[in-house]
């Protein structure tokens, strides 16, 4: 039987984001999940956390706001951020 593909790129209505996998963990023997997010202006997500795995932004085109650890910053092209298992993001 013939592996099903799934679809690579996931529209989010409320978060008004696209998510494309690059590469998902399956890919990556469980290492990484490599994601393309585009969001529309004032686009996003509410406050959250992750507990099993960390998280980092990178800025391909345009900016990109984030509030880490109750700190709110404008990332721009070029720039990442780096959010720790656990950390409110």
């Amino acid at each position: 039987m013939a592996a099903i593909e799934l679809a690579r790129t996931h529209y989010h209505p409320i978060q008004r984001d696209s998510a494309t996998f690059i590469q998902t963990s399956a890919e990556t023997g469980g290492e990484y999940t490599l994601l393309e997010i585009e969001l529309e202006p004032g686009g996003g997500n509410a406050l959250h956390r992750h507990t099993s795995y960390s998280e980092r932004f990178t800025v391909l085109d345009g900016a990109l706001g984030i509030e880490l650890a109750g700190q709110s910053q404008i990332l721009q092209v070029g720039e990442t951020a780096l959010v720790p298992a656990g950390a409110v993001h």
